[in-house]
């Protein structure tokens, strides 16, 4: 009889719980872009795109326990040659309302206000054979507002200014007079390599104040996958995009703050257009100083080949500070490097994961360089330490041991294979 029991409430729980069956195919039906709208507003300028979604679409959504979920794609013509690009993904929410006629909005600081635009629907869901499918809708009709006025030259470069140079990623640009004591240049703080320009006063004031970043991408072209990320310029192999923040920057409650930003956004366009690539003088081996040579040692750390830009100088192993600290992030010899510009000195942290900035590990040195000592001050965990360190083109090297002695990791030389191993596992010998 308990068995018997047992069975039942079983057979009742089983029965409770959702079934989650495979989707048929979906009908793959395509949105309909009713219109498109330019409002030119200067900085704040924006494209409205109404768009009317499929009934299919919503029905397809909520089916089968979230196991069909659609997403709205969105690509932009902004040359009128077809030249299409992804500008932006947006995933199909609940239906609200009767109307399936949605407004989706996207700033348009920098781009035609007479580009084209397209959408299709991309369907997600689990086929019949109980394997993870994706299919796609037919495109929308092309649309572009007609009534906006289109580009019909590239803004001029800005004159009259001053040349900002930077010399690591290669690159120039005229920044206007009018700029002068209003904006600050900082390294990107994420994966991208370039600098960001801000406004100084509305980030001091805790407003953000960022005005845009130059990300430099070397030779390798990008589509613009999202609405703030446009190409401005090529030479010497490198790619620069454009980057702009996609929320309110300076404090619209001060005029003098929102003003002083405005104003500064004006120039946006002009300045991207005097943007000029430099070419890296030739680097003969230095006549005098300390000599530093690229290292020739592979790397292996915990067993995993790692190429580093490494120098040999006395004979001794030094390492770019950042790339070993990015390399050993995670492990239990993971270090921190902050830049304390209040006492010149640079700050190591101990067991804690490293912050990445930007350039980390960077493609290796080919030639000599001239090394000189580090001149900055440098503190382990807040206390004062000695270590052996060169400045090489501006970036820190430190000798390898003396960071695997401080933060206890293991350095070995395997000479018949001229490699540098690295194990966080094992102690300092």
């Amino acid at each position: 009889m308990k068995r018997l029991l047992s069975l039942l409430l079983a057979a009742v729980f089983l029965a409770a719980l959702p079934v989650v069956t495979a989707l048929a195919d979906p009908v793959a039906d395509p949105p309909t872009l009713v219109s498109v709208e330019y409002q030119d507003m200067g900085p704040d300028s924006k494209f409205f795109l109404t768009v009317f979604i499929p009934q299919s679409a919503y029905d397809f959504r909520g089916t089968y326990y979230g196991s069909g979920s659609v997403d709205v794609e969105v690509y932009i013509d902004g040359s009128g040659n077809s030249d299409w690009s992804l500008l932006s993904v947006f995933e199909l929410g609940d239906k609200s309302g009767a109307s399936n006629t949605t407004t989706f909005l996207f700033p348009a600081q920098g781009k035609n206000p007479a580009s084209r635009f397209m959408l299709r629907l991309t369907y997600y869901y689990i086929n019949s054979s109980g394997e993870t499918a994706s299919a796609f809708s037919n495109w929308s009709a092309v649309m572009r507002d007609d009534s906006a006025a289109p580009s019909t030259q590239t803004p001029p470069p800005a004159t009259g200014g001053t040349t900002y140079t930077n010399s690591a990623l290669g690159f120039t640009l005229t920044i206007p007079s009018s700029w002068a004591g209003k904006y600050r240049v900082s390294n990107l703080a994420d994966a991208r390599t370039g600098v960001r320009f801000s406004n100084i006063r509305n980030e001091d004031a805790g407003y953000g104040g960022w005005l845009f970043d130059v990300a430099i991408s070397n030779g390798v072209s990008q589509l613009c996958i999202d609405w703030d990320m446009w190409e401005i310029g090529r030479g010497n192999g490198k790619v620069a995009y454009a980057y702009m923040p996609g929320d309110v920057q300076y404090n619209y409650n001060n005029s003098s703050l929102s003003t002083e930003y405005r104003m500064m956004a004006n120039d946006f366009e002009s300045i991207w257009a005097s943007i000029r690539f430099t070419t890296a003088p030739a680097s003969p081996p230095p006549s005098s100083g300390i000599i530093a040579r690229p290292s020739s040692s592979s790397v292996v750390v915990n067993g995993r080949a790692v190429a580093f830009d490494a120098y040999t100088i006395n004979e001794s192993n030094y390492f770019k500070l950042r790339d070993l600290a990015f390399t050993l992030s995670g492990t239990q010899s993971q270090f921190d490097v902050i830049w304390d510009g209040a006492r010149n000195a640079i700050s190591l942290i101990s067991g804690r994961p490293y912050t990445v900035m930007s350039g980390e590990m960077t493609a290796r040195g080919t030639v000599n360089r001239t090394a000189t000592p580090n001149s900055s001050a440098i503190y382990i965990d807040g206390r004062e330490t000695q270590l052996t360190a060169y400045t090489i083109e501006g970036l820190n090297y430190f000798m390898l041991r003396d960071l695997g002695r401080v933060f206890n990791f293991f350095v070995g030389w395997d000479g018949a294979r001229n490699m540098i191993e690295i194990d966080t596992s094992r102690g300092y010998s």
